[in-house]
């Protein structure tokens, strides 16, 4: 992620508190706070439309190894994504720029996972999970993840889902504006924190109503 995505993702303040969590990482002092947001699919689904030279579409794992999503993904990325597109708990799903692939998420029914701190919690057989989203830098700001968030809250409900879960940094800003403007208003915030070999978690339930953002 380039300085300027970060800026506008956390602005100045959340900006340089992150670049100091990470010196602190590097001498064994980690603390991090994320929510875990969930909605009922019963609700309305808000269906935002692609711009026109932009389409949806399911993927496959060849889609995957012909875009430049494959050469800008490290080794292990592409291992992951490997194993997932094998997976049936797995789906991903894409969105093409005229003919090239700029946009790339996945929806889940297996696990939510936070890999910073080793948390996880089963899915349940009616739940889903809305999951690892990028976007090319020459396609951000053109509305594509806000379409696409409500693309697979539809694609959970018709795989049966009942109830889907977000997770994100709670000082990623963009990420919050845009989950509880899809109906992803209650959870828990997740605070973790260590130091040396000692962790500690913490969950709060939260919950926020229409007028907050």
């Amino acid at each position: 992620m380039s300085w300027r995505d970060s800026l506008r993702q956390y602005g100045a303040g959340k900006l340089m508190t992150r670049l100091a969590k990470r010196a602190l990482r590097a001498v064994g002092i980690d603390f991090e706070s994320y929510y875990l947001l969930y909605r009922d699919l019963t609700d309305d689904i808000p269906q935002l439309p692609l711009a026109k030279n932009l389409r949806a579409a399911e993927l496959r794992h060849e889609d995957f190894l012909h875009s430049r999503f494959f050469e800008l993904y490290s080794a292990a990325k592409r291992d992951l994504y490997a194993r997932r597109f094998s997976d049936p708990a797995w789906r991903a799903f894409g969105v093409y720029m005229d003919s090239e692939l700029v946009y790339v998420t996945w929806i889940a029914r297996d696990v939510i996972r936070i890999e910073h701190f080793g948390w996880e919690r089963r899915l349940k057989r009616r739940e889903g999970l809305l999951v690892d989203s990028f976007t090319l830098p020459e396609a951000r700001r053109l509305g594509i993840h806000s379409a696409m968030n409500g693309f697979r809250i539809r694609r959970l409900r018709e795989a049966g889902v009942e109830r889907a879960y977000v997770v994100y940094l709670a000082a990623n800003t963009p990420a919050a504006r845009t989950q509880r403007g899809h109906g992803f208003r209650r959870g828990w915030k997740l605070r973790f924190f260590r130091i040396g070999s000692w962790r500690k978690l913490w969950k709060k339930p939260v919950f926020f109503d229409k007028a907050h953002k």
